[in-house]
């Protein structure tokens, strides 16, 4: 009876540690998971906000002479702006508008789309975020030329110097759908043209970033 006892005792102590042992290992695949995802958030969440500030806000009203021609709407889901590839006297100059927005797709995920619009051609999108998302589609803040947040941007468009984004990435956790992992990110950009178009008549005549900038005075 005691050996039988003890053979019970001993199959139940085996499954405990065959339990736990399963149980270790689910954990540390999980944690696993997460941890790539969050590596991978990291990456990409670099890559756009290095794509949207230097291909995109870098280049806010270059060559637009005038603080009230620069920016067109400005809300906390949309930033509409201008800039020219050329000043406006070179006949080479192409105004150019850029519509940097979050939008929902059919499944209701929110995504940064960046649209291109050609003097009063179509708009043509350049960017898009997708696959990556974000859990919330209110992430454009406007600061003045102190870098304080403007309260109504839309009747302040010339009073814009700067932007904050505020992006919330999101992606399943290894327990799926149900258990999201954020992951947020802020950058601030101050757009320089429009310190000179509003303080001191002066556009910059540089029509390709790589250039050395040089500044033309505004008669």
């Amino acid at each position: 009876m005691s050996v039988l006892i003890d053979v019970i005792g001993a199959t139940i102590a085996g499954a405990a540690l065959i339990v736990t042992i399963l149980f270790t290992i689910f954990n540390v695949q999980r944690s696993n998971f997460n941890i790539n995802a969050l590596l991978t958030l990291n990456t990409v969440a670099n890559t756009v906000s290095e794509t949207i500030d230097l291909e995109y806000f870098e280049h806010v009203g270059r060559n637009i002479e005038e603080a009230d021609q620069i920016f067109v709407q400005a809300t906390n889901t949309t930033f509409v702006y201008r800039m020219r590839t050329h000043v406006e006297s070179n006949p080479a100059s192409r105004l150019r508008t850029y519509r940097v927005q979050m939008l929902t797709n059919a499944n209701n995920d929110i995504f940064l789309s960046v649209r291109r619009q050609e003097g009063t051609g179509a708009e043509t999108e350049v960017f898009n975020s997708t696959p990556f998302f974000f859990n919330s589609t209110d992430v454009f803040v406007y600061l003045d030329e102190h870098g304080d947040p403007i309260a109504n941007p839309m009747a302040s468009l010339p009073d814009i110097h700067g932007i904050q984004v505020n992006l919330v990435y999101v992606t399943n956790s290894h327990a799926g759908a149900d258990q999201r992992i954020l992951f947020p990110v802020s950058f601030w950009r101050f757009f320089i043209n429009s310190y000179f178009a509003d303080r001191d008549g002066i556009v910059m005549n540089n029509a390709h970033p790589e250039d050395e900038l040089s500044y033309t005075a505004i008669a």
